[in-house]
């Protein structure tokens, strides 16, 4: 019996969030029969994941968002360079140093990776690590030589948090009843029960239908599990997109699949990218958006025109 993976939720940063779900939500709309066993939900899903990216979108233009990637990247320096330090000091040859080095590694240990937490816990995480260093772990801390770098972590988090309250206040004001937290963990909470309906549904299933999507689905799980920073993705949203001819309407949904490049490689159908459409029944100007996938994240937007039909 084949099921969905765990992906790591708490690890992923906001954009990153963003991307799975959004992910996810096209690839269930892809199979018809996963799209009917979750259909009521569906609705909700893609309500809460519109809101969802309103947040986000209201941070992605921030005047925050650069400086605060900027003081994250300082954060994972210098955790770094006191993970490095004290590994190497735990074989020094004076013991007294390699003991506190071995002291403060079990201790570092039970954070496991702080660099790649969502902002919101990564900022806990490191407080709680100064906290530690400059009491429990204080002697150990001067005995290995890493208390000046404590210090500068400590200047650098206040930075970075004292960053993120100016960006939330600021997206607190354009988005007043949702804060990006609140909104990931109502979308998490649907997503669950989704994912539990579809396992229950893949237990009877004799087709290949349901293995298919759980195979598809695990394969990015997998992939956003070890790459929880939304940066390792190409943004399609840079992609270009040729001309879309002139549609004529004919009372349904007018869904051309546009042709896209990413720099110079075309990107393929399905593989690369999904779309959805807006305003594509009537005449008029109508919207196609392209969702990234696999390799590929983001969006990128298109219009073409729809006239009557001749």
């Amino acid at each position: 019996m084949i099921n969905i993976i765990a992906i790591f939720l708490h690890n992923l940063r906001n954009e990153g969030h963003l991307e799975f779900m959004t992910l996810f939500r096209n690839l269930v709309n892809e199979f018809a029969a996963v799209k009917a066993i979750v259909a009521a939900l569906m609705i909700e899903f893609s309500i809460l994941l519109d809101v969802e990216e309103n947040v986000v979108d209201a941070q992605r233009y921030s005047e925050y968002t650069a400086e605060i990637i900027a003081a994250d990247k300082r954060n994972d320096s210098l955790i770094k360079g006191i993970k490095k330090i004290v590994s190497g000091s735990i074989k020094h040859y004076n013991p007294e140093i390699s003991h506190a080095a071995q002291h403060i590694s079990d201790r570092l240990k039970t954070f496991k990776k702080i660099e790649a937490k969502a902002y919101e816990e990564e900022a806990a995480a490191i407080r709680i690590l100064i906290t530690d260093m400059q009491g429990t772990f204080a002697a150990d801390a001067a005995t290995v030589g890493i208390t000046g770098w404590i210090e500068e972590l400590a200047v650098a988090l206040a930075n970075f948090e004292r960053l993120l309250k100016l960006r939330n206040d600021e997206t607190a004001s354009k988005q007043p009843h949702e804060t990006a937290a609140e909104i990931r963990h109502k979308v998490d909470k649907v997503y669950q029960l989704m994912i539990t309906r579809i396992n229950a549904a893949a237990i009877l299933d004799e087709t290949d239908t349901f293995t298919v999507f759980i195979n598809q689905l695990n394969a990015e799980i997998n992939y956003f599990n070890t790459h929880t920073h939304v940066a390792a993705k190409k943004d399609i949203k840079t992609a270009n997109i040729d001309p879309i001819p002139v549609q004529q309407a004919t009372g349904k949904e007018v869904m051309p699949i546009p042709t896209a490049y990413y720099e110079d490689t075309e990107l393929v159908f399905s593989k690369d990218y999904t779309v959805t459409y807006r305003n594509n029944i009537n005449p008029g100007t109508a919207t196609v958006i392209l969702h990234g996938k696999g390799k590929y994240r983001g969006q990128r937007i298109a219009t073409f025109n729809i006239i009557e039909n001749q």
